[in-house]
């Protein structure tokens, strides 16, 4: 055997040996749930069949994250977003023009950027928890008629 290959699987060794010395409980794995696409770092979406988005897990809704996978705008007709969500991130619902109506937790706390514009609701429910809506957020929604 060459001393190049020698140093080679030395090298290996050592990188393997180092690896082994991390414990399980700092390496974080997050599965997503059955049928769901990642739209947020913890925060996960599916259709129902019914074109209703259902976003389940905790933080913010943002496609911006590595891994997320944004639907077609024209196919969201509604959106239940669920308990743990805290946040619409910028620009989440923009263009979803057939989707008429959302329906908002209490744990939300933010509404961002633009969430919602040239969306097609019709009426919004929006939580008491709720201190802060970003500019343009219902920009060109031009259908809602009713405000909560």
């Amino acid at each position: 055997m060459s001393q190049k290959s020698k140093a080679n699987i030395a090298f290996l060794l050592a990188i393997i040996m180092v690896l082994c010395m991390i414990p399980l409980s700092a390496v974080k794995v997050t599965a997503d749930p059955e049928g769901s696409y990642k739209c947020g770092e913890t925060a996960y979406w599916q259709f129902d069949g019914n074109g209703t988005a259902v976003i389940s897990g905790t933080g913010i809704l943002d496609w911006n994250v590595n891994g997320t996978v944004k639907w077609n705008e024209t196919e969201v007709k509604t959106a239940t977003v669920g308990e743990g969500i805290t946040q619409v991130g910028s620009n989440f619902f923009q263009g979803c023009e057939n989707m008429t109506s959302v329906s908002l937790p209490d744990s939300l706390e933010r509404i961002g950027y633009a969430s919602f514009m040239v969306s097609g609701l019709t009426e919004l429910d929006i939580p008491d928890n709720v201190t802060y809506v970003g500019m343009s957020a219902f920009k060109d929604c031009v259908d809602i008629v009713k405000v909560v």
